[in-house]
């Protein structure tokens, strides 16, 4: 019987409006991404895409460990038209093909279980899959476009299925179609090698359902193309990715993408109680599956639900088993077509398989209800990553403007951040927030990927203050150096920065420009009989911390044991904080500087509670007799050897 006109209209009405929620959801929660440059190793792999032709991209490249020549080449032709300025361009093409990706994912899943609210619960949940915002928001993600071909050839696939026997043409060109999608796929990434498994998958499902009235024979074609594409892989030129022994913590890692909602639950419970999540992984993700399982035959819908676990277990299963998965901070983007599976299953709990009269009940209450909060705390979790690169992308674009700005001599950059994570976990085996590499968003301008004139160190005390003072975990970009080879880089700089973390947020701070044989000054503020004089001492706001700026001039030999006093005074008088030290962020002592060095630095101010209006005094004293060093002249108030600088308010 036809359906009504107004019946058929107001299923366009709900899948249009399904496709609205996806897109506004994604919009939500990746449209921040536009404005992200080129970040982390972005550049090891665009890089290619301009330097070689297409015929060698397609015959492989030799230094590269992969073979992915369709993705290379379609970035090429973004890189050939937007240049400098593609990365918007990069960004909007990963959230359009993740929008797509939602989309066919409901396609899909409408077409295997015939009921739109499975389909629906599981485009919503992918769509704020809490692991696609690696894949999602890093632009060298080869996934999500690859996914968009996967997903494509299983829906036309099962379209095939749905034909007649009689219907022998149409049923030949929709797997041909099918076959090329997915051999697209398989030059994009190679995580679509495991499609030809879920071709399978497809059939045997549509076999039991009784959706397929006999077997066919249409899944071997796709293994056998599988197999050619494979041994294409193998003869192509590419070096040796490398090889890991897969561990039992990598294959937890893993699970955590199939129990993701147990697993965050049991992250959040264990904060306060301090217990060990991962220890409970286990125990609880076989809880969370046991509750699955019993849902899914509440629902009738078992076996749309063992096919998500079952699309799971195959995507984490690729040939590279136990060489990328090992690296923990990769796990979140190679999760991405592995967690369409863990969807599906998910959703499963949300309704019934079959057509039929609706059953409204309590189960099917709570089944909702528990959708709605999973997709609660996997928006939350995605939105606060972003948040995560918000903030990561302020101090990138801070250390590429001192990196690349053009200089004389030589820059000095200690402690460059290049890993951010969230310093609290939100998985027992945690996931990686924002990974950058300051120096590559300058890709197409910067051939060399680094700034000239310039040098990378660490501090390991410093870094540890720092660590310990931001909100995130940090990784720092240089060679550690002990304290006599800090003093000879810092002492060779003519410009030094250093990131802090004053009060919790990262900033980079120049702390320090030299000038080396420098004309003597013709006014200052004080002048000692060792030859120091001090020019200048200003107070200014960075960052939202006070910055005292001193300007000192070295005129001869002086005792190295001689340093800095700054002691920050409340309305009292009485020293509240103290910033004393070497000049340049602690590192080189006055004794070290070469005769008619100018050293212009700038020091940080300890704010200490209740803030208000404090003053600033300074001098120089002897660090083992304590005893201060009277300035031979001054040009502000000095009491007991120390000059009053600066006032401010603070906030």
């Amino acid at each position: 019987m036809k359906q009504p006109v107004l019946f058929r209209s107001n299923r366009v009405w709900q899948q249009t409006a399904l496709v609205g929620a996806i897109f506004l959801v994604a919009l939500l929660l990746y449209a921040p991404s536009l404005r992200y440059p080129f970040v982390w190793y972005d550049a090891d792999d665009l890089l290619r895409a301009i330097k070689y032709p297409v015929e060698t991209l397609f015959s492989g490249v030799p230094n590269y460990q992969y073979y992915r020549p369709l993705i290379f080449t379609f970035w090429k032709l973004i890189l050939n038209t937007w240049g400098a300025d593609s990365a918007p361009m990069f960004h909007a093409y990963l959230i359009g093909a993740h929008l797509l990706n939602s989309v066919l994912l409901y396609a899909l899943t409408r077409t295997l279980t015939r009921s739109r609210s499975i389909a629906a619960v599981a485009a919503l949940l992918f769509t704020v899959y809490p692991f696609s915002y690696q894949a999602v928001t890093w632009i060298i993600a080869h996934q999500p476009p690859s996914l968009v071909f996967v997903l494509a050839g299983l829906l036309v696939y099962a379209k095939a299925r749905s034909k007649k026997q009689e219907a022998g043409g149409k049923i030949i060109a929709l797997n041909v179609l099918a076959l090329a999608l997915l051999i697209a796929a398989m030059l994009l990434h190679e995580s679509a090698y495991v499609s030809a498994g879920l071709i399978v998958l497809v059939e045997a499902y549509l076999l039991l359902t009784k959706r397929a009235a006999k077997i066919s024979l249409w899944p071997l074609a796709y293994i056998v193309v599988t197999g050619a594409m494979y041994l294409i892989y193998l003869s192509a030129a590419k070096s040796s990715p490398p090889q890991a022994t897969f561990e039992v913590s990598t294959g937890l890692y893993l699970l955590q993408g199939l129990v993701y909602p147990a697993a965050m639950a049991l992250a959040r419970v264990c904060q306060p109680a301090s217990c060990d999540p991962v220890s409970l992984l286990v125990p609880a993700s076989v809880i969370f599956l046991v509750v699955l399982i019993v849902f899914w035959k509440l629902q009738r819908t078992l076996l749309i639900g063992l096919f998500g676990v079952l699309w799971f277990l195959g995507g984490i299963l690729p040939m590279w088993a136990g060489r990328d998965f090992v690296y923990n901070e990769y796990a979140p983007r190679l999760l991405y077509l592995a967690g369409c599976g863990a969807c599906i299953a998910i959703a499963a709990i949300a309704g019934q398989e079959a057509r039929g009269k609706k059953q409204e009940s309590r189960r099917r209450v709570v089944a909702l209800g528990l959708v709605a909060l999973i997709v609660l705390h996997s928006t939350l979790f995605v939105f606060r990553r972003q948040g995560l690169y918000d903030e990561a992308f302020a101090l990138l674009t801070q250390e590429n403007n001192a990196m690349f700005a053009p200089r004389q001599g030589q820059a000095l950059f200690i402690n460059t951040v290049e890993l951010f994570t969230f310093k609290d976990q939100e998985f027992p085996l945690g996931w990686f927030g924002a990974l950058v590499s300051p120096w590559h968003n300058r890709i197409v301008t910067d051939r060399h990927l680094r700034a000239l004139n310039a040098d990378w160190a660490i501090d390991p005390a410093q870094a540890q203050h720092v660590q310990d003072q931001a909100w995130l975990k940090l990784e720092f970009h240089g060679q550690a150096l002990p304290p006599d080879q800090l003093q000879t880089a810092v002492l060779s700089a003519t410009q030094v920065f250093r990131v802090e973390a004053p009060r919790g947020d990262l900033h980079l701070y120049q702390i320090g420009q030299i000038g080396h044989n420098a004309a003597p000054p013709e006014s200052f503020v004080a002048s000692w009989s060792e030859g120091v004089r001090l020019l200048s001492a200003t107070i200014a706001s960075e960052a939202g911390v006070p910055v005292l700026n001193l300007d000192w001039f070295v005129g001869g030999p002086i005792d190295s044991n001689v340093t800095v006093f700054v002691h920050v005074l409340n309305e009292a008088g009485q020293v509240v904080a103290q910033a004393d030290g070497d000049l340049v962020g602690g590192y080189v002592p006055i004794g070290l500087w070469q005769p008619n060095d100018r050293v212009q630095e700038r020091r940080v101010v300890p704010l200490v509670e209740p803030y208000g209006h404090q003053r600033i005094v300074l001098g120089l004293y002897n660090r083992t007799t304590q005893q201060r060093l009277n300035p031979a002249s001054a040009s502000v108030p000095l009491k007991d050897g120390a000059l009053s600088v600066a006032e401010f308010e603070y906030p």
